[in-house]
C-alpha cells in the first residue's frame, strides 16, 4: 500500500536504518547507500543485515538500498540511526549533473572520490541504483571534464572553460586521474577552491597532486534533484577507473565502468573480470577520452562470447569504445560491443 500523502507531496517508501560511515564526517542529503549485507557472523541468521548500511562502494555496488533523507554528520562513533528513501520514492537525490525533467536518467556512484552523488553518465541501466530527473536543473554543477584535457599541477587546476561561473568556496570533485603517460596521477576526493584566477584555471585549497583528471565542479550547497529511484533489478551502479600503463586496473563485478582515457600509454592497461554470480548479471564498460600507442584490455576468468564465437580480449582504444556483457552459467555473453575485439 503507498503510504498517504497530500497532492503537493511526493511518495517516499521510508525505513530507518542503522548507518555505519566514517566518524565525525557529514553524509549529504540524496546520497545513496547500500546494505551490509554480510554483517555479522556469516552462519548466523542475523537480521540486521536488512537494516545495516553503508557508503555505497565497489564491493557492495549490487546491495543498493536508498538515499539519505537528510545530512547527517557522525559522531565518534561513526554509526547513527537514519531515514533512508528505498527504491520507489520520489525523492531529492545528490546531484553530480545537470538533468530535463522526465528526461535525464541518473545512476549512483561508488567509485572513490564521490560515492553516493548521481551522474548522467552513459551506460545507465535501469533497476535499484537508478533514478529518472522530475526537475529541470541548471545550477549546482557548473562545469566538468571526463576526456583526459583537463590537468592538476599541485593545487592548480586548468581547463578550458571549466570554471566558467565557479567561484571560491565551491568544490572540485576528482573521479580518476593519471599522467598524461598512464602513471598513478592525483588521488581521488572532493577538494575546495580557493581561488578562481580565469575562466580555464582555479587554485584549490589543497593539493591532489599531478596528473590528467575527470572531475567535476560542484556548488558548495551540495545540489539536489527531485528524482523517481527505480526499482528492479540491481544496476550494480557505476564507477571510475583510471588506465595505468602496462599495469592491471580491476574492475567492480556488474554496474558500468567508466574508464577514465585521453592518456598516451606505453603499455596497455589490463583488467580480469571474475566471473558472475547470477546468471543474468550484466557488466558495462565505457571508454571516456581516447587512449593511443596502447589500449585498455578486458580478459575474463571464464570466458567471453559474441554471437557463438569465443573471445579472448576485448580491447578498448577510441573515445567512446563500449561493451555490454552478460553473465550465463559458464561464461561472460558480449550483447553489445562497439570495440576492438581480439579473438
Amino acid at each position: 500500500m503507498k503510504p498517504a500523502q497530500h497532492i503537493s507531496q511526493a511518495i517516499k517508501y521510508q525505513k530507518k536504518v542503522l548507518f555505519t560511515g566514517t566518524a565525525s564526517t557529514t553524509y549529504y542529503r540524496g546520497e545513496g547507500v547500500c546494505y551490509d549485507r554480510n554483517y555479522g557472523t556469516a552462519a548466523t541468521a542475523e537480521g540486521r543485515r536488512d537494516k545495516y548500511v553503508e557508503p555505497c562502494d565497489t564491493s557492495n555496488n549490487l546491495r543498493f538500498a536508498g538515499v539519505l533523507d537528510d545530512t547527517i554528520t557522525l559522531d565518534t562513533t561513526g554509526t547513527a540511526m537514519v531515514l533512508i528513501n528505498e527504491p520507489g520514492s520520489v525523492c531529492h537525490v545528490a546531484a553530480a549533473s545537470d538533468t530535463t525533467v522526465d528526461v535525464t536518467v541518473l545512476s549512483c556512484l561508488c567509485s572513490t572520490g564521490s560515492p553516493g552523488r548521481w551522474r548522467a553518465d552513459a551506460g545507465t541501466c535501469l533497476g535499484r541504483g537508478a533514478a529518472l530527473a522530475l526537475q529541470t536543473t541548471t545550477t549546482g554543477i557548473t562545469g566538468e571534464s571526463t576526456d583526459g584535457t583537463a590537468v592538476v599541477s599541485t593545487a592548480t587546476v586548468t581547463k578550458t572553460g571549466l570554471f566558467t561561473g565557479a567561484a571560491a568556496g565551491d568544490k572540485v570533485v576528482i573521479l580518476a586521474s593519471s599522467t598524461a603517460a598512464g602513471a598513478a596521477g592525483a588521488t581521488q576526493a572532493i577538494y575546495t577552491i580557493g581561488s578562481v584566477t580565469s575562466a580555464d584555471e582555479a587554485v584549490l585549497t589543497a593539493s591532489p597532486g599531478n596528473g590528467d583528471i575527470c572531475c567535476y565542479v560542484m556548488s558548495p550547497g551540495r545540489p539536489t534533484v527531485l528524482a523517481y529511484l527505480y526499482d528492479g533489478e540491481e544496476t550494480g551502479l557505476i564507477e571510475w577507473k583510471a588506465c595505468l600503463a602496462s599495469a592491471a586496473a580491476q574492475t567492480m563485478v556488474g554496474g558500468v565502468t567508466h574508464i577514465f582515457g585521453g592518456v598516451t600509454l606505453a603499455g596497455d592497461s589490463t583488467s580480469v573480470l571474475a566471473d558472475g554470480t547470477f546468471p543474468g548479471q550484466k557488466k558495462g564498460y565505457v571508454l571516456s577520452g581516447a587512449l593511443t600507442t596502447n589500449s585498455f584490455e578486458v580478459t575474463v576468468t571464464s570466458g567471453i562470447v559474441m554471437a557463438g564465437t569465443a573471445l579472448a580480449t576485448i580491447t578498448f582504444s577510441a573515445a567512446l569504445d563500449a561493451a555490454i556483457l552478460e553473465w550465463w552459467h559458464s561464461a561472460w555473453r558480449a550483447t553489445h560491443v562497439v570495440v576492438a575485439v581480439e579473438a
